[in-house]
């Protein structure tokens, strides 16, 4: 499934996502979740223009509403520390988002099915990580991990699936 950031046009989401918040935010009570979601997005959004300080306030915001709305072993926790990490991560804060990747791993492996997609996306995130910082056993291992969950379900020729293969062999031809 492709995510709203994909779908639309950078420019063209802030007045419409503001226009739900503000909306939000008098009909609603501040920690609903609803509030946390455009939180999410907002931080999507300006994760993909570069603008990760913002991007990261906003993640923030809607962890604190997620955390304190819902049981702490919910996906939607785990969403928002996978935001978060991927902003780190643009950021060259190698540390930072492999700590953010490691809390949402730890509440999806408890809360989701052994093969969800949320499980390979959390461990292809930590491979990349490890990549960037050139631990290439660590960065085999999750990339593996991954693949492992998207071969149940996917086609041998889906682009997740061939994604992750080609992060498998680009370590691979690393460790040579």
């Amino acid at each position: 499934m492709r995510s709203i950031v994909q779908q639309i046009d950078l420019d063209e989401f802030y007045p419409v996502v503001y226009l739900a918040l503000k909306i939000r935010v008098k009909a609603l009570p501040p920690d609903h979740l609803h509030i946390a979601t455009i939180y999410n997005n907002i931080g999507l959004v300006q994760g993909k223009k570069d603008e990760y300080d913002l991007a990261l306030m906003n993640h923030d915001k809607a962890l604190k509403i997620v955390l304190k709305a819902l049981p702490s072993d919910h996906p939607h926790i785990a969403t928002t520390y996978n935001n978060i990490g991927v902003v780190h991560q643009n950021k060259g804060e190698y540390d930072l988002a492999l700590m953010n990747y490691e809390k949402a791993l730890k509440i999806v492996l408890k809360a989701l099915p052994p093969d969800h997609p949320d499980i390979a996306d959390t461990y292809r995130n930590m491979g990349l990580v490890h990549e960037a910082t050139c631990t290439w056993q660590s960065a085999l291992e999750y990339h593996s991990r991954a693949a492992t969950i998207r071969r149940r379900s996917l086609a041998t020729t889906h682009p997740q699936l061939v994604t992750i293969e080609n992060d498998i062999r680009r370590v691979k031809a690393q460790l040579k």
